[in-house]
């Protein structure tokens, strides 16, 4: 089957898709936020991913799983796409005072706000089935020969590689 074809399974991979750029972003985040280094640019980034995520899990709030109370309110983010506010900051140059310039607005979003918004985003994906339960747990107890061969050579046991192919003693 095409991937790429539409149908359900499609919109199941765009949805992910989304979660996972979303997820990158936010692990971004947490990590600038714990230097408090959250740059306008990366509010920006996470702002859009959040509205993109939006956007795909709206397409299922019809769905009995979810209410429309279960989908949050993203006008604060959507109103601010394509506007800009004039901020007042201290001039650099000595004797200046003050200087005034244009940035996004959407850059003036606290990312606290956007993390909550994210959290019931994720919520909403949960409850529509997108998300992994943590019950499931995705086995990775298989590990083919050639994992075994490369975990002891790179211990130095190579002797046991030799054992492991069936040479005896010959490396």
């Amino acid at each position: 089957m095409n991937d790429d074809a539409p149908g359900p399974n499609r919109a199941k991979q765009l949805i992910q898709d989304r979660q996972e750029r979303l997820e990158d972003t936010l692990d971004v985040v947490s990590h600038r936020a714990a230097n408090l280094d959250v740059s306008p640019e990366l509010t920006s980034e996470l702002a859009v991913h959040i509205l993109n995520y939006h956007r795909m899990l709206a397409t299922y709030r019809d769905e009995s799983a979810v209410s429309d109370d279960d989908f949050p309110d993203v006008g604060p983010i959507r109103n601010r796409l394509g506007e800009t506010v004039e901020i007042t900051t201290d001039s650099k140059r000595r004797g200046r005072g003050r200087t005034v310039k244009e940035v996004p607005a959407v850059e003036e979003l606290d990312f606290r706000y956007l993390e909550r918004v994210a959290d019931q985003l994720e919520q909403v994906a949960k409850k529509l089935g997108f998300w992994a339960d943590a019950a499931t747990k995705t086995p990775h107890n298989q590990a083919a020969q050639d994992d075994l061969e490369a975990l002891l050579g790179a211990r130095g046991q190579d002797d046991a590689v030799a054992n492991l192919n069936g040479r005896g003693g010959e490396p």
